[in-house]
């Protein structure tokens, strides 16, 4: 069956305390909703995506999206005015939805919380594989916390815990199901679709969540979800090998990836201060190889550069940078899976599927994104190099 997800995104910033409505906010330097849009473009390639916004929101989203996403990833994501309820805005997206796919029996759908940011592939895929063999699945996890149920005047009752599952996004469903189901109870106010879905005959089946899987709706759950991001980044290197070498690209991770050019015609580039710093302190406290290798012209500035550093291995030329980390790799005496390696563009793919630990910006291109092993929460030329040594690497770079 063919796939799709519609991502609803209707929040304001009320219980945030902020004028900014919460899916707009960041979490390590990303919006929420850029995040989980990310997350499905990358488990669904080929699939379409709607996305539900208020009308008023449609110019921060604008904006939004052309500095995050790539033209072929907005080509996919077709947005759709909501509604004055969350039943009515899934119900707009579903619609939208059913004019983008040839056959709505033969499509399966997501149905997701846009401030749900740290769903993962696994997670839509699972819900995909069973909503296909059982109609419809939803993501649960058992409750934590013990619970009590109102009562006539004002009093409550003790309820077994055991008995309930707490429900979380993503919702999936075949879409001429989940369309026929929104005919018949769309008026009505429901505050998931697998409700709706129940109420108009349909059967549930559930699929494992994670208590990662937060919905961010209070200043707490953006802390709780900084955390988890930060642990998540942690756990990925911690399962990574002890680098030989680090090397970096430069154009879009040492620096912006812009090009100033004086009056006279000559190039400059900006470094940051603090990724600089780092790559001094790595040298001259670790005393490991280090290499700075770009595929621009700027070889004197880049030599410059490794003197004040005290950088040992540094090219900028035309060669395909794995001949040139080859010749690097025979000197040393290493091999591939002894290197650590930053980079931003196509060009850095060839050596990403070499090297033990490939690592991107937060702005880099979509492929290298996908293909990295961790994606940094800085952009380029932003104190990204800092964050890969200190925070992915374990370098201690601060101690005296």
């Amino acid at each position: 069956m063919n796939r799709a997800a519609i991502i609803v995104a209707g929040g304001s910033g009320t219980r945030m305390g902020t004028q900014t409505p919460k899916q707009f906010l960041c979490i390590r330097g990303m919006p929420i909703l850029v995040r989980t849009l990310s997350v499905f473009l990358e488990c669904l390639p080929q699939s379409p995506l709607v996305l539900v916004l208020p009308r008023e929101q449609k110019d921060t989203w604008q904006q939004l999206a052309s500095a995050h996403f790539e033209a072929d990833q907005l080509g996919r994501i077709h947005l759709c005015e909501g509604g004055t309820s969350r039943t009515a805005s899934v119900n707009a997206g579903l619609q939208r939805l059913q004019g983008l796919v040839a056959e709505a029996h033969r499509c399966l759908v997501a149905i997701h919380d846009g401030v749900r940011p740290l769903v993962t592939p696994q997670m839509i895929r699972q819900s995909f594989e069973v909503a296909a063999s059982e109609g419809a699945a939803v993501c649960t996890v058992p409750l934590k916390a013990s619970i009590r149920k109102r009562t006539a005047g004002g009093k409550t009752q003790a309820v077994k815990r055991d008995d309930f599952l707490e429900v979380q996004t993503p919702q999936t469903f075949r879409l001429s199901a989940i369309l026929q189901a929104y005919q018949q109870r769309a008026q009505e106010h429901f505050t998931d679709d697998a409700s709706l879905f129940e109420a108009a005959g349909g059967e549930i089946a559930v699929c494992e969540g994670s208590y990662e899987n937060i919905k961010i709706t209070t200043p707490e759950d953006l802390a709780i979800a900084a955390i988890i991001l930060e642990k998540r980044m942690h756990d990925s290197a911690a399962r990574l090998p002890q680098p030989k070498m680090v090397i970096i690209d430069v154009d879009g991770t040492l620096t912006d990836g812009g090009m100033y050019v004086s009056s006279s015609g000559e190039q400059i580039r900006k470094f940051h201060t603090r990724d600089t710093l780092a790559l001094h302190r790595l040298v001259s406290r670790y005393h490991l190889p280090f290499g700075l290798v770009s595929a621009g012209t700027h070889a004197a500035l880049l030599e410059v550069l490794s003197r004040q550093l005290g950088i040992s291995h540094v090219y900028a030329g035309t060669l395909p940078k794995v001949t040139i980390i080859q010749q690097w790799l025979d000197e040393l005496n290493l091999g591939w899976q002894q290197i650590a390696y930053l980079g931003d563009d196509l060009n850095d793919l060839p050596v990403f599927s070499r090297v033990g630990c490939a690592a991107c910006p937060a702005d880099a291109a979509t492929q290298v994104r996908q293909a990295a092993r961790v994606v940094l929460s800085r952009k380029g030329g932003a104190g990204c190099i800092r964050e890969f040594l200190e925070e992915v690497l374990g370098y201690d770079l601060l101690r005296t």
